[in-house]
């Protein structure tokens, strides 16, 4: 019997992954985000052994070649650690590890030239010509950069909040999250691992809902307005396609697109997440 593929797109906060079994079948789960700018190699392998080893064991599956796309995987150290981690865990030698964004590239563009963009929790974006990334503004993270991002719309959010310039029902719900105020968010954000997860959690408990108020409305589009011209203007191609992926771009698709179109800029298409996509360029031999 054949061996197993396991390929893997992570963000900070979440991995979905995709196992491809010899039969021709496709099961997919999810798991906590590895990124090995925040974890360990030894914190990896324990999510893997929690999170991944059960799954592959519950399919009686050997795998016999893993992708792995991930935030922070930019080569170098970072990059061995989450690849010394898998084939560790999953006695597999045969292991990619990419970038988070030529995962994004390849399950937009495939073979074809485009600018591929990551909205999640961080954010990130690339020319790619349809073979590699060409050109990469830097995103920096969510304390230098990251605009357009999750965890920097739940940073705004708590500062506009904190300054007194949003609404009181936005405080309210905001409050059923973080009972003690200022006390519960300095304390997540300075003490505790993690503040972007923290951060960019409050765009789905706090702005999501009150999506249609007019100063959320203002708080989303000057972020995305950000993203634009921090980001995309710098590629300066205006007549290559657009293309998102992450859940933030996903769920305020037509907010993103809004401002997108106000600028001049064509977006042709927008992913929850490229999972499909690249299971989709292995099966046609694209990815190998």
């Amino acid at each position: 019997m054949g061996k197993s593929i396991l390929i893997a797109d992570s963000g900070s906060t979440k991995t979905a992954w995709a196992l491809l079994l010899p039969t021709g079948e496709l099961n997919t789960f999810t798991g906590t985000g590895i990124n090995p700018f925040m974890l360990s190699q030894a914190e990896i392998e324990m999510l893997l052994l929690k999170e991944v080893c059960p799954q592959v064991n519950a399919c009686s599956s050997t795998v016999g070649k893993v992708f792995f796309y991930g935030a922070g995987c930019r080569g170098g150290e970072e990059s061995r650690s989450v690849a010394d981690a898998l084939k560790t865990m999953l006695s597999v030698e045969n292991v990619s590890v990419y970038s988070d964004l030529l995962g994004a590239a390849h399950a937009l563009w495939g073979d074809k030239s485009g600018i591929a963009c990551i909205l999640g929790t961080g954010s990130a974006s690339c020319h790619y010509d349809g073979m590699q990334i060409v050109k990469n503004v830097p995103s920096l993270g969510y304390i230098l950069g990251d605009e357009g991002s999750g965890a920097v719309i739940g940073r705004a959010l708590v500062n506009e909040l904190f300054k007194g310039d949003l609404p009181s029902e936005i405080y309210d719900s905001f409050i059923k999250i973080c009972p003690n105020g200022v006390s519960d968010v300095l304390q997540r954000v300075y003490k505790e691992p993690f503040p972007n997860r923290f951060l960019a959690s409050l765009v789905s408990s706090v702005v999501a809902p009150h999506r249609d108020n007019p100063e959320i409305q203002k708080l989303l589009k000057a972020e995305f307005d950000k993203f634009f011209d921090r980001n995309i203007r710098h590629y300066a191609v205006p007549d290559l396609p657009i293309g998102f992926v992450g859940g933030l771009a996903f769920h305020f698709e037509k907010e993103l697109r809004d401002v997108a179109s106000e600028k001049g800029y064509r977006v042709a298409q927008v992913l929850n997440n490229p999972l499909e996509g690249l299971c989709k360029m292995y099966l046609e031999g694209i990815l190998k």
